[in-house]
């Protein structure tokens, strides 16, 4: 017996073809920056917190944490908002918002992006 594939839900609030909540993925990648950078330099009050032995432990999960948002967060953003973007105004964004995931393009670039994306669409 085969079973069917299930029906793709169309019209729901997160249909990739149809929403408009994509872009807060972009800013979650731009937001993820800044933290990156403060936790790195705020490394030594970790150490102060939670003791010398697990201190590099919690560093590197919040570290592993914050690069899968930068890394993954914001080009999958631009990736499914692209769609919507296209289908409500002129503008097609470009494949080159994909370098986001490249760390010294990515605030520029995310940044860019929603400041063009709020130029053509007016949202966010």
């Amino acid at each position: 017996m085969r079973r069917s594939r299930p029906r793709r839900r169309t019209g729901s609030r997160w249909d990739p073809d149809t929403s408009d909540k994509w872009w807060l993925l972009v800013a979650v990648h731009l937001g993820a920056i800044p933290l990156l950078f403060a936790l790195a330099l705020v490394g030594r009050g970790v150490v102060l917190l939670v003791g010398q032995g697990s201190a590099g432990f919690v560093r590197t999960l919040l570290l592993l944490a914050l690069y899968v948002m930068l890394f993954v967060a914001g080009p999958v953003g631009v990736f499914f908002d692209k769609k919507y973007v296209r289908s409500v105004s002129g503008w097609t964004p470009t494949r080159w918002y994909y370098l986001m995931f490249f760390v010294p393009f990515s605030w520029v670039m995310a940044a860019d992006y929603l400041w063009r994306r709020h130029r053509h669409v007016g949202t966010p």
